[in-house]
């Protein structure tokens, strides 16, 4: 794990441009950089964000924009502004479509031996994904700005990803994250302790009016 990780930081530090107060680093510690890393394009894209060659990058995220890990680096791109014109509703879009891309089989959890192309560790970029929304909803860049939808999508994502890879985020700031859950008044706490029984991202509003409507 910490070899991962420490790839991770290597990979991003270029291009995690830190915008966001409540995410320095919105990495969940279940980075989906290896060598052995099945996702066909993954590694090779890595690679070029690297270097920073995001016209090429970009193309290779284009060409595989189902997968979950290509969704994400999407939203990053177009959060940051890397390669393309900064656009805070394309990378909620982005980031959005990722969000929900989670299973709960070894394979989405980088754990297995086989499974679908392009989604081994696939929840990990779903839990990313759901941290950069939380960031957009707290500094309110892209949607309007929000402390309980920011509060949900980021716990959420931690919860769900301590649970998945067994160990806490090493590379989030969780004393931005506690700043957030001290700021909330007693009724917003109320309000989300209700919200947090039955919330997941694809019930959510903004999912539905983003993504679901563009569909129907």
């Amino acid at each position: 794990m910490r070899a991962v990780v420490k790839i991770m930081k290597i990979t991003y530090r270029n291009i995690l441009v830190s915008l966001l107060s409540i995410a320095l680093l919105s990495l969940t510690g279940c980075g989906t950089f290896s060598w052995s890393n099945p996702n066909l394009g993954e590694k090779s894209t890595d690679g070029l964000l690297k270097d920073k060659k995001y016209e090429q990058a970009l193309e290779k995220l284009n060409r595989h924009n189902d997968a979950p890990w290509a969704q994400f680096r999407l939203g990053l791109l177009y959060e940051m502004g890397n390669g393309v014109s900064q656009d805070y509703q394309k990378a909620l879009y982005w980031y959005l479509k990722a969000s929900v891309q989670m299973s709960d089989d070894d394979w989405s959890k980088g754990k297995g031996s086989y499974g679908k192309g392009g989604f081994y560790n696939q929840n990990c970029n779903a839990y990313n994904s759901q941290i950069r929304i939380g960031g957009m909803y707290y500094n309110g860049t892209g949607t309007e700005k929000d402390p309980v939808e920011a509060y949900l999508w980021i716990n959420y994502a931690l919860r769900n990803a301590e649970k998945d890879y067994n160990s806490p985020n090493p590379m989030f700031n969780y004393e931005n994250f506690n700043k957030l859950k001290n700021s909330l008044s007693e009724e917003q706490k109320h309000l989300i302790e209700i919200r947090e029984k039955v919330w997941e991202p694809a019930k959510t509003d903004i999912y539905k009016k983003i993504i679901l409507d563009k569909i129907n």
